[in-house]
């Protein structure tokens, strides 16, 4: 069974999970670049399971991008990350302010553009724009210190909230999820002219790759998706063993019994006495063609046929009792049964 955990990012030309046109995009990616190496940065990156870097929310105040990217979706990361936006207004008299947390306005009006991420250990981003020929250390300094004291008030902020990822990424974050299978069962899975692996991306939502060496990448916009894939997947790359259970489509009925459908291209039959608990008089008393039951493969001939049973789920028997159970029913079974009685029977002394 493969976990939701073993995730990794969606490609950078994404907003919110959606690809988008990159004429239009490529200045707000550019713009989120600090972002991506905030959260990316050695020690205080990313754990093993880091979600879209670039799920901003289309924050038109410049000054509060990055701390808008910091905060979506609830990515779990080894530290908290917080950033600020800084700005600089100078004077002809060489008189100069440094403004902390800037919106657009100063943004436009003012003469540098400095954004600073990082931990309570330290810087781990920053990117900057300026429009004037260079700085002097001190006001670049004095600049940094006002950065450090506005990153930790908001580091503290958020720590009062939250101080440690949730066990779980959230349910709308994006994720690429990585799952192996038995290269034999790719065939399985894509299907004759892809048609199986086009079903299960139109039930899914997802984006599903397939390497030859049974490598399979999902690639979906939220948690459910990703879980519909992945039991698909599994179904059709799974070998059936005695006692797996599965909900199964009921595609024939006999007298005898009826064969339902437990995965692509494999059906069991189920005895009309393993369908309930209780003596059943005929097949269509309990199940229809095209009803989904619960069945536990108790038996697979060398031949491959499997037999199923309803009864052993209901009843939460084990599966070799149920297939004693056949052989009891089995044709023959009552002439072999008065054999082995003749056999254990004492023979008679003559005059007797």
């Amino acid at each position: 069974m493969v976990g939701l955990d073993d995730v990794r990012p969606p490609g950078p030309t994404s907003l919110n999970g959606v690809r988008i046109d990159r004429a239009l995009a490529e200045q707000e990616v550019l713009d989120t670049e600090p972002l991506r190496f905030a959260l990316e940065d050695g020690d205080e990156g990313l754990t093993d399971a880091p979600p879209l870097l670039l799920g901003l929310d289309h924050a038109r105040e410049r000054g509060q991008e990055l701390l808008a990217g910091i905060h979506k979706e609830e990515m779990p990361i080894q530290a908290q990350v917080a950033g600020v936006a800084l700005g600089l207004i100078t004077g002809e008299d060489g008189r100069y302010a440094i403004l902390t947390d800037i919106q657009g306005v100063e943004d436009f009006l003012g003469d540098m553009d400095l954004k600073i991420a990082g931990s309570e250990r330290g810087i781990t981003a920053l990117q900057m724009d300026l429009k004037v020929h260079g700085l002097p250390f001190e006001v670049l300094s004095q600049a940094f210190a006002q950065a450090r004291q506005g990153r930790l008030y908001i580091l503290q902020a958020m720590n009062a909230v939250i101080s440690r990822p949730r066990p779980e990424l959230s349910p709308y974050a994006p994720r690429i999820v990585k799952m192996r299978i038995d290269p034999e069962k790719i065939g399985a899975v894509i299907g004759p002219g892809g048609k199986t692996i086009r079903s299960i991306i139109e039930a899914s939502g997802a984006e599903i790759e397939v390497e030859d060496d049974g490598s399979v990448y999902i690639t979906t916009p939220n948690v459910e998706g990703a879980r519909i894939a992945i039991r698909m997947i599994e179904q059709l790359a799974r070998e059936p063993k005695v006692g797996d259970v599965y909900l199964g489509k009921v595609v024939r009925i006999m007298p005898y019994g009826a064969f339902v459908n437990i995965l692509p291209n494999r059906d069991g039959m189920v005895h009309i006495s393993e369908l309930d608990e209780n003596r059943v008089a005929r097949v269509e008393d309990v199940v229809q063609v095209g009803d989904e039951i619960n069945v536990m493969i108790t038996q697979i001939d060398p031949d491959g046929k499997i037999s199923l049973s309803r009864r052993a789920v209901l009843t939460g028997e084990k599966p070799d009792r149920a297939a004693a159970r056949k052989q009891a029913w089995s044709p023959g079974a009552g002439r072999r049964r008065e054999r082995e009685l003749e056999r254990r029977r004492p023979l008679r002394r003559p005059g007797r």
